[in-house]
């Protein structure tokens, strides 16, 4: 299993490029663009549905200082490329020992809007 991972993570950024070439980020759900406030839902997801249901311990100022040098950090990245986001392994087909991609709808255009 370790070579499929290695060869789904291997096809990623290429995936994630050549989609975003012809893809109609308006169609895209919920949000067309991943900017500063989708980042933000999804850092506060992970906050509220793992670290506070698991009850593992933080300090909610550090945290939220350590989320914001995060998103301050992602929207420096390019823009020109599909941000698929489901990337997990139950979203990961192989078929020939070749990694194939599902459930893209989360997907959005990575946007430094704010």
């Amino acid at each position: 299993m370790v070579e499929a991972y290695r060869k789904a993570v291997g096809v990623l950024p290429r995936f994630q490029i050549e989609a975003g070439r012809d893809l109609n980020y308006k169609v895209c759900y919920p949000r067309a663009s991943f900017d500063h406030q989708s980042i933000s839902w999804d850092l506060n997801y992970f906050k509220y549905y793992f670290l506070k249901l698991a009850g593992i311990p933080f300090n909610e100022q550090e945290l939220e200082d350590d989320f914001g040098r995060l998103t301050e950090f992602l929207l420096t990245a390019r823009l020109d490329y599909f941000l698929y986001r489901d990337f997990q392994s139950r979203n990961i087909m192989l078929r020939d020992s070749q990694p194939f991609f599902l459930d893209y709808q989360g997907g959005a255009q990575r946007s430094a809007a704010i």
